[in-house]
């Protein structure tokens, strides 16, 4: 009987160590929340048609550059329609080789934009209740992108990521990213 409790300890010490090491082994998907298993994953915002504010979060066992796959590799799910898209340095960055032109107010109109400083308030939601801390050390992506179908539109081609292209990359990172 003592063998019996004793090979039953032992078998459930070696689940939890084993529940341990997967929670720690990156694990692909959206972000969940700060639970007590995972605090990784990621997280999208629609700014428009065709662009996006992709955000990945890592735990401190993942590398930055899985993360960086993995963010990749979402921002090439949201575009897969249109089969490129292109990392922008700021959300409204003006990519294209005509996105100045369109931006520009015409001449015949009597008014005109000009361009002013002014606080932006952005509201933050603060969760309250008990919740895991993601460590300072956790690596993270975020970034704007937007979806493109040719590459030949922008004013650096080089820019463009295909989609098939970061699929390929978050492979051979090991992001199993699912169908």
């Amino acid at each position: 009987m003592k063998f019996v409790a004793i090979l039953v300890v032992l078998i459930s010490l070696n689940n939890t160590a084993s529940a341990a090491d997967t929670a720690k082994t990156p694990t692909y998907g959206p972000f969940e929340g700060s639970g007590y298993v995972s605090v990784q994953g990621y997280q999208e915002i629609s700014l428009g048609t065709g662009r996006w504010y992709v955000a990945y979060q890592g735990n401190a066992d993942t590398s930055p550059a899985w993360v960086e796959a993995a963010w990749s590799a979402r921002s090439a799910q949201l575009c897969k329609s249109v089969g490129h898209f292109v990392a922008l340095r700021y959300v409204s960055e003006a990519v294209g080789l005509r996105d100045e032109e369109l931006a520009d107010v015409s001449a015949s109109v009597p008014w005109r934009m000009v361009d002013t400083a002014s606080p932006v308030y952005i509201p933050i939601f603060t969760p309250s209740g008990p919740r895991t801390i993601v460590p300072l050390t956790a690596p993270s992506r975020l970034g704007a992108i937007r979806c493109i179908s040719d590459p030949a539109i922008l004013k650096d081609p080089s820019r463009a990521i295909g989609v098939s292209e970061a699929m390929s990359e978050a492979l051979r990172q090991g992001v199993a990213v699912p169908p």
